[in-house]
């Protein structure tokens, strides 16, 4: 291979993995979910613009927080984000969990929660698994244990929340996602009507 076809081979190798590390906000199977759950062919997603004071690093990082609408009225939440998934015994599962940092220890999964208006979990579903390992997280019949979930209690794998063997990391990190988020999310309702009054 020539000097010039390899550079071309090397940026455009570049490119797709640059590409690649973007969340895809729009994914087909979100709108499909959503109109599923709120039977409307029509469901809009408006994002909500988070006060500084609210501001959440880990979360809003990661990803992005949105009002669902149908027919003008907002009938629940969806946080759309990254969760980051060690590679096998790449770092360790607090540091997973908690840390903002990003090395060549990480893998990841991106994936979306759906709440109804009283911020009960309608939906979990992970979309897009770039991960070698874990993969079982995504299924079905695991993520649906999270349906009904109110943020009142502590989830906690190997206790309410089932273990999966050969996905405890990944299991594990995206239980503790779906309990910060809905914790953050209740922590957004006194500033609730700040943002129902953003109808257009």
């Amino acid at each position: 291979m020539n000097y010039r076809l390899r550079l071309v081979f090397l940026f455009l190798l570049t490119t797709f993995f640059c590409h690649a590390q973007e969340i895809n906000y729009a994914p087909k199977v979100l709108q499909k979910d959503m109109q599923k759950l709120w039977h409307n062919e029509d469901i809009e997603l408006n994002e909500l613009e988070i006060p500084d004071s609210m501001y959440n690093d880990f979360l809003l990082e990661r990803g992005k927080i949105y009002h669902t609408i149908s027919d003008r009225e907002y009938v629940g939440y969806a946080y759309i984000g990254r969760i980051y998934s060690c590679r096998a015994g790449g770092c360790s599962l607090e540091k997973d969990q908690e840390s903002s940092e990003v090395d060549e220890d990480y893998e990841y999964f991106d994936y979306y929660i759906l709440f109804n208006s009283n911020l009960v979990v309608e939906q979990v579903r992970v979309y897009n698994y770039q991960a070698t390992h874990g993969h079982e997280v995504g299924g079905k019949g695991w993520l649906k244990q999270f349906i009904g979930y109110n943020g009142e209690t502590k989830l906690e794998l190997g206790k309410n929340v089932d273990s999966i063997s050969g996905a405890t990391i990944s299991a594990n990190a995206i239980t503790y996602h779906v309990h910060e988020t809905s914790r953050y999310l209740a922590a957004l309702m006194p500033n609730h009507s700040y943002f129902t009054n953003q109808k257009k």
